[in-house]
């Protein structure tokens, strides 16, 4: 088991979970929103392939289009 950081919640996650895997656990749906893990945001293209370690911190936010 990992310990991750979610939105300021520590959350126990097991091995070689993915950003994908924390959102279906946690039921939150991928539309319109951004990750931040580590602070460093990461493109929807790879949150399946992003896997957790232990005291990675991920951050969620609606994503605003604009300019």
């Amino acid at each position: 088991m990992s310990q991750i950081i979610f939105n300021g919640f520590a959350l126990d996650v097991s091995c070689e979970t993915s950003l994908s895997d924390v959102l279906i656990q946690l039921d939150i749906k991928g539309a319109g929103i951004a990750l931040a893990l580590n602070q460093c945001v990461i493109p929807k293209s790879q949150w399946n392939k992003m896997q957790l370690k232990d005291g990675d911190v991920v951050v969620t936010f609606n994503a605003v289009a604009g300019g």
